[in-house]
């Protein structure tokens, strides 16, 4: 039997390879360091070039707004404010949106806004309610709407914006009402190119073509110009209603320098048309009827006699010259003259028991 420190020393062996393994390692590691290029503390390094750029450029209430969202009002406080420093309810509808909609009325432009109650059985005014309330139009901070059928329907491809501020506002607006104010603004001009030309074919032989040119007149961009038109052709759902239209809106802008400007506006709209409202009862339309069901197309009242035609004619100016940058100076003026020529006949289909009429369409 072997003794006992052989044992030992064929233990020995594996740990004398294990360091020689552990030596090769830290002698390769050294002879890779030794061949590591270092560089040279005093060598220059050319980095590439950096560009700063600042924000965007800060929102104008009254000018174009990309998207949906717009950041800027001037309804609710009558000054230039963003809306998250606004305390009122507000909303905003921007030329965008209304593209998107595919708006061909002012009530239409208003159709997703919260609180806005648009769709009135009458088609032949715009109107609203609110809160309870009716709501007073305003265009470009003036009043627009002055009775009910007396007033013609702004054309949505003139406006640029439409801000619907919600509750009383008699504090701001003079003649507001409770229900609150739809302040609309009108396109104006602008120192980039436009040229727009639409062409637009629909049910009822509707026809129309509309055009939206804006620019500088000046390389110094003093002076700027816009002319918005509309020409429409079309009839309507009922037989003998025409929708013509005929919109020409040109403005020019003079802008000496960053603070001051004054804008020059003029209107002539021209519409034909005729009601929509038979005011028909519920049987025969909603519920049946045992004399048929009465088409929507139905026209109660003389063909050729039948008319709802205005005529707008209004010009003024918007000038404004900023102070400094807390104070700001505004004067707007607008005259309008509205003509309205109304003849209508419509079903009556109240019971009338002093003359025993029946309830029935009379």
């Amino acid at each position: 039997m072997p003794p006992f420190p052989s044992r030992s020393r064929a233990c020995r062996t594996p740990r004398t390879a294990v360091a020689q393994a552990a030596l090769l390692v830290l002698c390769s590691a050294a002879a890779h360091a030794q061949t590591t290029t270092v560089p040279s503390p005093t060598a220059e390094a050319t980095l590439a070039p950096v560009t700063v750029s600042s924000g965007a450029e800060q929102e104008n209430p009254t000018a174009p707004v990309t998207g949906f969202v717009a950041q800027r009002a001037l309804s609710a406080t009558k000054t230039d404010t963003p809306l998250i420093e606004t305390p009122q309810a507000i909303s905003v509808v921007t030329r965008d949106q209304m593209e998107a909609q595919g708006v061909q009325t002012l009530r239409q432009v208003t159709a997703y806004t919260a609180g806005a109650v648009s769709n009135y059985f009458d088609s032949r005014v715009d109107s609203f309610a609110a809160r309870g309330g009716t709501v007073s139009q305003y265009q470009d901070g003036l009043l627009r709407t002055y009775g009910t059928y007396n007033t013609s329907r702004p054309d949505p491809y003139t406006l640029e914006r439409v801000e619907f501020l919600r509750g009383p506002t008699s504090v701001l607006y003079g003649q507001g009402s409770v229900g609150g104010v739809l302040n609309l603004t009108s396109k104006r001009p602008q120192a980039d190119t436009l040229r727009e030309v639409q062409v637009q074919l629909g049910n009822n032989a509707r026809k129309q073509i509309a055009a939206d040119l804006t620019g500088a007149l000046d390389q110094d961009g003093q002076w700027l110009y816009r002319l918005v038109a509309v020409g429409r052709d079309s009839g309507t759902q009922v037989d003998h209603v025409d929708d013509n239209r005929v919109v020409f809106a040109p403005s020019l802008t003079w802008k000496p320098n960053a603070d001051t400007s004054l804008t020059l506006q003029a209107l002539h709209q021209k519409d034909q048309s005729g009601s929509l409202i038979g005011f028909f009862p519920w049987q025969g339309t909603q519920l049946p009827s045992q004399y048929g069901q009465i088409p929507r197309n139905t026209f109660i009242s003389e063909p050729g006699w039948d008319a709802y035609d205005t005529r707008n004619n209004s010009w003024g100016y918007l000038f404004s010259h900023r102070l400094n940058s807390d104070w700001t100076v505004r004067q707007n003026l607008r005259r309008t003259v509205s003509e309205v020529d109304y003849r209508t006949i419509y079903t009556s289909f109240t019971a009338n028991a002093a003359t025993g009429r029946p309830a029935r369409p009379v």
